[in-house]
C-alpha cells in the first residue's frame, strides 16, 4: 500500500513501516530533524541529494540555500551547473569557476584566468589588448601623443607619424666614380632622386656618361633598364641622365613611382652648367622594392663635388 511506500514525516529514521513489518526497498521518509528526504536502499537509509546532476539555469541560487556541503560546479564547457558532493570530487584548475554552497550562503570563487568586467576595469587609459604570436592574450601599452598603430613581425607597436609626407635621407657627398645611398624601405612606393651642382674633371664628347642604378635587398640591378634622354635611347644597364661634356655642372631630379607590385616607371630632368635641361623617362621591374641607389659615372670621368639625396614616402 502507499503508507508503505511513503512513511510519511519523522523525527528519526525508523526501523519498520508504519505497521510494524520490515520495510520495503525503497521506501521513502521525510526526517524533520534536517529537513531531507530519505530512501530504504534495502540496508540502510540513504539521504536524497543531487548527485553529477546538471540543473535548469533558470533556478535561482535561493533554491538550494541550506545544502551545506555541497558545491556548484560551473562546468569548463559552460553548459551547465553540476551539484558534486562536499568532498567528492575538488573543483579542477580546467574549470570556470565554483559556486560553494555552505551553511545557507552562497560563495563564488572565480578561477584566476577568466576574463571579467572588474579585471578589464583595472587596466591603463589607453592600453590594447591583443594576443601574442602563441595565442595568449596581451596588451600593448599606450604610445605618447602623435603616435601611430603599426605592426612589427605581425604584431602591434607604436611608431612616430610621418604625416603623411616626404622622408629625407642624410645628404651624401658626390666623390669617385660611384656613389651609393642604402636604407630606403622595401615598402616604399614613390622614390626620388637628387643630384645638386656636381661636377667631374675629365672626358669629352659621348664619354663617362652618367647614370642611376636601382637595388634591393639581393643587390644592384645592372641590366633591364628600358629609357631615354634628351632626345636619346638609354641603355639597358641604368638610367641615363646625360652630361658628357668635361667639368660641367650637372643636377637633376629623378622620380620613381611604383604603379604595380614591383613595376617601376622613371620621370625626371637634368640640368647641365648653362648650356642645356633634358627630360628623362623609363621604367624597370624588380624582384622586390627598391632599398639602395647607386649614380655612376662612367670611365675616364670621376666626380670631383656635388651632393646627392634621396627622399621617399
Amino acid at each position: 500500500s502507499f503508507d508503505d511506500r511513503y512513511l510519511g514525516e519523522k523525527s528519526s529514521l525508523p526501523t519498520t513501516d508504519n505497521d510494524g513489518n520490515p520495510l520495503l526497498t525503497g521506501a521513502l521518509v521525510w526526517l524533520t530533524t534536517d529537513n531531507s528526504m530519505y530512501v530504504w536502499n534495502g540496508s540502510s537509509w540513504q539521504k536524497i541529494v543531487p548527485d553529477s546532476t546538471f540543473i535548469d539555469l533558470s533556478d535561482t541560487p535561493s533554491n538550494y540555500t541550506g545544502a551545506g556541503g555541497y558545491t556548484v560546479k560551473v562546468k569548463a564547457d559552460e553548459t551547465g551547473l553540476e551539484f558534486v558532493a562536499g568532498g567528492s570530487t575538488e573543483p579542477s584548475d580546467g574549470d570556470k569557476g565554483d559556486i560553494t554552497v555552505s551553511g545557507g550562503g552562497l560563495v563564488w570563487t572565480i578561477d584566476p584566468g577568466v576574463v571579467t568586467l572588474s579585471k578589464l576595469a583595472s587596466g591603463t587609459a589607453g592600453d590594447i589588448l591583443y594576443w601574442d604570436n602563441s595565442g595568449a592574450p596581451a596588451a600593448l601599452p599606450k604610445g605618447t601623443d602623435g603616435q601611430v598603430l603599426t605592426l612589427s613581425s605581425g604584431l602591434p607597436s607604436w611608431a612616430n607619424a610621418s604625416g603623411g609626407g616626404w622622408t629625407f635621407m642624410t645628404p651624401v657627398a658626390v666623390s669617385g666614380s660611384t656613389v651609393t645611398i642604402t636604407g630606403i624601405p622595401a615598402s616604399v612606393r614613390l622614390i626620388k632622386i637628387m643630384l645638386f651642382d656636381s661636377t667631374n674633371n675629365a672626358g669629352g664628347a659621348d664619354s663617362g656618361m652618367i647614370k642611376i642604378q636601382v637595388g634591393t635587398s639581393s643587390g644592384f640591378i645592372t641590366t633591364g633598364y628600358k629609357g631615354a634622354y634628351e632626345n636619346a635611347v638609354g641603355s639597358s644597364d641604368g638610367f641615363y641622365v646625360d652630361n658628357k661634356q668635361t667639368n660641367l655642372l650637372a643636377s637633376f631630379i629623378m622620380d620613381l613611382v611604383m604603379m604595380d607590385t614591383n613595376k617601376w616607371c622613371m620621370s625626371g630632368n637634368s640640368f647641365e652648367d648653362t648650356q642645356q635641361a633634358n627630360s628623362l623617362a623609363g621604367f624597370i621591374t624588380t624582384t622586390s622594392g627598391i632599398t639602395q641607389i647607386r649614380l655612376v659615372i662612367g670611365s675616364p670621368r670621376s666626380f670631383t663635388g656635388g651632393t646627392l639625396n634621396v627622399a621617399y614616402i
